[in-house]
C-alpha cells in the first residue's frame, strides 16, 4: 500500500472520528438546553408559588396586627376610663358623697 493510500485512510478515519465528536456535541448541546429549559420552568413555577405564598401570608399578619392593634386601642381605652372612674372615686369616696346627701 503506498503512503499516499495510508494518509487518505488515516484522513478519513479522522474525518469520521471529527464528525463523531461533532455529532456527539449537538446531542450534548440540545441534551444541555433541554435540561436548562426544564429547570428554567421548575424555578419560575416553584417562585411563582412562594411568592403566592409569602402574599397571602403577609396580607394574614397584616389582618393579625391591624386586628391586635385595634384590640389594644380599646383595652387602653377602657383602661384610661377605669382610671379616671378610680381616680374619681378616691377623691370623693361613696361615703363622703352620702354624707352631703
Amino acid at each position: 500500500m503506498a503512503e499516499k493510500d495510508r494518509v487518505e485512510i488515516l484522513l478519513e478515519q479522522i474525518r469520521s472520528d471529527v464528525k463523531a465528536v461533532a455529532e456527539g456535541h449537538s446531542v450534548l448541546h440540545n441534551k444541555i438546553d433541554n435540561l436548562e429549559k426544564t429547570l428554567t420552568e421548575k424555578i419560575n413555577n416553584s417562585d411563582m408559588r412562594l411568592t403566592t405564598r409569602i402574599n397571602n401570608l403577609d396580607m394574614k399578619l397584616t389582618m393579625k396586627i391591624d386586628n391586635l392593634e385595634n384590640s389594644v386601642g380599646t383595652v387602653a381605652k377602657d383602661t384610661k376610663e377605669i382610671k379616671q372612674k378610680l381616680d374619681e372615686h378616691l377623691r370623693f369616696p361613696a361615703s363622703l358623697a352620702h354624707a352631703a346627701v
